[in-house]
């Protein structure tokens, strides 16, 4: 009976013993800054359970929604290479532990067959494991949103767990998850504050500035949320209506820039460009790269097969170990992408930095948005005009005593109020500024818009202006929006009307091909200022109208020229010349 006795005396006295110690424990994994990146705070806990364990290494492994992969998101006495665990999800063992939420226990992991098959085999100098899963609950707090693994090894030989050891394995592993909940609800919250920053500067940026275009914006705010979007560097590209070219339209800073502003890429010779354009066919993740409906994650550039020789060069000279690109869409179409450079090695973007990063594409589409309807807002003017001018003109044929002989007037002027109306409702219905792209008569439509803008000078009452027939060279045609190029033919003509000095002068209009383009000047009466001339020349330039006519330009790989001769200014645009051969439809 003392024997007894002094049993459950020395068992009172363990319990007590290891009641004050776990509690000790769990005071001291609170203690963990949560300010601190996930990564780190990982490497702190695990590296507080491995001692509080007594044990040799630990690995954290957590599921992955998409790939359905257990991914190394913390170690702690686990070097080099061997750090790198990945371990299937459907791998017996692991669908044991996740699946049932018990805990496993292998005295011998060299003798058994499901982790001699894997990665874990690797790992020779421990030789017993205790497994225990780890649960992280949903922000909701109504289920589990993340399941895991916590993998405690030893060196030691047929290790003998008993029910404390496990039992205490598991206390830890259920506040290591309440610590990666408490984590995501301080990053959730601290996300939302970035949000607040990136809106802020979004829109004092729209507000206090006229015709913001999108590269503007995205310049901009990036020098002022870099720090707290935590990348090195960035890009913005263009994509093509058809998605064979890619446009780099910006990038921040300027030394970090695989190539200047303005350079054009071939998607065909660029595998990253394909991967993210086709979309839905290609996603999945990879050993270098992962790619999802929201971002692509070339994990390491010098190991794609992805990446071309020369961005391959460009990510080694910049020591650039990862590369997101978001992917920006316009009516659920990929229009833009956004390309983020970072110096650090990422097998994953955590989900809070993916949101960050989507949400700054998307605000800044939409403050694009908020440019756009200003800038339709802008064209109204023109074809308002010319359908006053014209219903007027309307209105006296009918007035004459001989309907007859005028017509051919009537009808002709009535027809040009139902076109311009029909241009009204597209821009009220649809907000187009693009349109879809077609094969077009120059010459014709340069024509049309001509003669609206003479009507529109004669509505105006500006009689010094003296109009000049128009000079075109037949047989002009390009590929591109018909809605597109009457804007900038619209834009182009109000802004040479303008420049006319009060006195008056002339106002002219011809087109000519020279090579491959299909040239269009416009002339007017009055000297461009030199520093303005260079201004618009490098696309630096202020005002709705001209910012409408660069973006047409750029978008279908055109051209811009200005010059003064002789008391004129003479502003030419160049479209590509259509060819059937090389641009098939």
């Amino acid at each position: 009976m003392k024997i007894m006795g002094y049993a459950r005396q020395l068992k009172e006295i363990y319990d007590r013993a290891f009641l004050s110690r776990l509690r000790a424990e769990l005071e001291e994994l609170k203690e963990i800054d949560l300010r601190l990146e996930q990564k780190d705070v990982l490497e702190k806990a695990t590296g507080m359970v491995v001692k509080f364990m007594d044990a040799d290494a630990i690995a954290l492994l957590l599921c992955d929604s998409e790939s359905l992969e257990l991914t190394r998101h913390g170690v702690c006495r686990i070097a080099g290479s061997e750090g790198e665990l990945s371990v299937s999800f459907r791998g017996a063992v692991a669908k044991e532990i996740v699946h049932s939420g018990k805990s496993v226990v292998i005295p011998d992991i060299k003798s058994h067959p499901d982790w001699m098959s894997s990665n874990v085999s690797r790992i020779r100098e421990f030789n017993s494991l205790l497994a225990v899963p780890v649960n992280v609950r949903s922000m909701a707090g109504d289920d589990y949103s993340q399941y895991g693994i916590l993998q405690i090894f030893f060196k030691e030989q047929h290790r003998d767990f008993d029910e404390l050891e496990i039992m205490h394995a598991e206390i830890l592993a259920v506040h290591l998850g309440e610590l990666l909940e408490k984590k995501r609800l301080q990053d959730a919250y601290r996300i939302n504050l970035r949000k607040e920053e990136i809106l802020d500067s979004l829109f004092t940026q729209v507000s206090i500035r006229e015709g913001v275009k999108l590269k503007d914006l995205f310049l901009t705010l990036i020098r002022e949320l870099r720090d707290c979007l935590k990348v090195t560097g960035c890009t913005l590209f263009s994509v093509c209506a058809d998605r064979r070219f890619v446009r780099l339209e910006a990038a921040y800073p300027m030394d970090i820039t695989y190539h200047a502003p303005g350079y054009t890429f071939t998607v065909s010779h660029h595998p990253y460009f394909k991967a993210i354009l086709q979309e839905e066919s290609g996603y999945g993740d990879y050993p270098y790269e992962r790619i999802c409906s929201s971002y692509m994650l070339i994990k390491d550039p010098q190991k794609s097969s992805l990446v071309t020789r020369g961005l391959k060069d460009f990510a080694r000279k910049h020591s650039i170990h990862s590369i997101l690109m978001v992917p920006v869409r316009v009516r659920g179409t990929i229009r833009f992408l956004m390309t983020f450079y970072v110096t650090d090695m990422k097998p994953s973007f955590l989900e809070e930095e993916i949101e960050l990063l989507t949400f700054f594409g998307k605000e800044i589409m939409k403050a694009s948005r908020l440019e756009i309807l200003d800038d339709v807002i802008h064209d109204f003017k023109n074809p308002a005009i010319a359908i006053i001018g014209f219903s007027k003109r309307a209105r006296k044929l009918l007035e004459s005593e001989d309907l007859e002989s005028a017509r051919k007037k009537l009808t002709s002027y009535l027809d040009i109020v139902l076109k311009e109306t029909a241009r009204l409702q597209d821009m009220v219905l649809t907000m187009n500024v693009t349109g879809r792209e077609e094969v077009l008569d120059l010459n014709k439509i340069a024509a049309s818009r001509f003669r609206i803008n003479k009507e529109a000078i004669r509505e105006a009452g500006l009689s010094a202006i003296r109009v000049e027939a128009p000079v075109f060279e037949p047989g002009l045609m390009v590929y591109c929006s018909r809605f597109g190029l009457e804007r900038v033919l619209d834009n182009l003509l109000n802004n040479a009307t303008k420049a006319v000095p009060e006195q008056g002068g002339n106002l002219s209009m011809r087109s000519y091909r020279e090579g491959d383009f299909a040239c269009l000047e416009i002339v007017n009466a009055g000297e461009i200022p030199a520093d303005q001339i260079e201004q618009v020349k490098k696309g630096e330039v202020k005002g709705r109208g001209l910012n409408i006519i660069y973006r047409f330009i750029q978008a279908n790989h055109g051209g811009v020229d200005i010059r003064v001769d002789s008391g004129n200014t003479i502003f030419t645009v160049k479209i590509p010349i259509y060819q059937a051969e090389a641009w098939p439809l």
